[in-house]
């Protein structure tokens, strides 16, 4: 007779109370104390401080606990050799096999996304890293899917024998895509190539996907109806026909560089716009919407220039944000764009930079859940009021929090 959703929960509910008990108890701090798992983390936490200064310490607490959690059950982790501790073998009946359970079934940090919504805090779950479905338990991401709707989930999961469950924080991402977790990864470590390559990044060191949390709530951020979406793509093109593309285009020149504004959508929002180096031959596309870069590519094509409409590189200029917080570090992804930033490219690096700097403001406002003068704010930022109005109002819509989950 096949499992009801009431006998899994009774299952999940019974192993909740050996994870307190094992883990939470005795097995944690007795991995931290004998691996030095302390200082370890500690310095790692470190590294992030810009991000996480502000952070409740219990969230941190959380982490912590995570982080050894993984190294204990991970597929080469601790619990193989603890199962012949004296004090791990000297554990009741009960608890030593479910610790000998999760040697054979190791736990893991999965990017998933919602299929569906099941009864009682189920959900069918997606990994988007490896296309694995799964069932999944889990009362805190039912609140916060209630409450928030995040396109993404970055959790560590644990298989019970019935299904899923989550250990730890669980931190929503409701701006982020899979193209943008994979560019955040490609930032962390540059030698990623795939997506085998990124969980073994996420499992060897979460840390800085952890500090993804500081970014869990905030919005997507849309223009006149279309995503801000930064699309990159790079192409061999040996013999450009830049008179043929005059119709098309708006053409400026500076240092064998050519650039090439497309009619209509080189504007705000889409900026669609294209830069050709005569000397590498190399055809640089690039926009700041799905919808310009589409456009843009087939505007080559009729010029006959056969090229892929998906681009190489989509980032949500949130995740620009945060990964140039989270890692420290200036992030340019247009070699060009400088050569011709004081003639005709104000208005798109402008935007960006607005747009930035209006989320630095009302970030403590949006923290507290306190209303703000957008007229006043956006004036400092040097946006739009209508935009600034747009990117508050979905802040509002979104205010939640992380929460922990056993």
């Amino acid at each position: 007779m096949e499992d009801t959703y009431a006998d899994i929960k009774k299952h999940c509910e019974e192993n909740n109370r050996l994870i307190r008990a094992v883990l939470d108890d005795f097995l944690i701090p007795y991995a931290a104390a004998k691996e030095k798992l302390v200082p370890l983390m500690e310095r790692q936490i470190k590294k992030y401080n810009r991000t996480t200064q502000d952070w409740p310490a219990s969230y941190l607490n959380y982490l912590k606990s995570e982080y050894i959690a993984h190294r204990i059950f991970s597929r080469s982790g601790f619990i193989t050799r603890y199962l012949n501790h004296s004090e791990v073998k000297n554990l009741p009946q009960q608890q030593y096999q479910f610790l000998e359970f999760y040697t054979k079934h190791p736990w893991r940090y999965s990017f998933a996304e919602i299929l569906e919504k099941k009864e009682d805090a189920f959900f069918e779950m997606e990994d988007v890293m490896t296309g694995e479905r799964y069932l999944l338990y889990s009362p805190g991401m039912q609140s916060t899917e209630a409450e928030q709707h995040p396109r993404l989930w970055f959790t560590l999961v644990a298989y019970n024998g019935k299904c899923w469950q989550t250990f730890g924080l669980i931190i929503p991402l409701k701006a982020f895509t899979v193209d943008d977790i994979f560019f955040f990864a490609t930032e962390i470590n540059p030698q990623i190539e795939d997506e085998d390559m990124l969980m073994e990044e996420a499992e060897r060191n979460p840390f800085p996907f952890f500090m993804l949390l500081s970014a869990s709530n905030m919005p997507v951020v849309a223009s006149r109806g279309y995503e801000t979406v930064q699309c990159y793509s790079t192409d061999v093109i040996e013999d450009l026909d830049v008179v043929g593309l005059s119709g098309l285009f708006t053409k400026a020149w500076s240092k064998d560089i050519y650039r090439l504004t497309l009619n209509k959508y080189g504007e705000f929002p889409h900026h669609a716009i294209a830069y050709y180096n005569e000397r590498k031959k190399e055809l640089l596309r690039t926009a700041m919407t799905m919808k310009g870069f589409e456009e843009l590519t087939l505007a080559l094509a009729k010029a006959g220039h056969s090229l892929n409409l998906e681009a190489e590189i989509a980032v949500s200029s949130v995740m620009i944000l945060i990964a140039e917080k989270i890692l420290n570090k200036r992030i340019e992804l247009n070699p060009y764009e400088n050569l011709f930033k004081l003639r005709v490219d104000k208005e798109k690096s402008q935007n960006l930079e607005q747009i930035n700097r209006f989320l630095q403001l009302v970030l403590p406002y949006y923290n507290t859940g306190k209303e703000i003068d957008v007229k006043k704010l956006a004036t400092q930022a040097g946006i739009d009021e209508g935009e600034a109005l747009s990117i508050w109002e979905h802040l509002k819509k979104n205010i939640g929090s992380g929460r922990k989950d056993k």
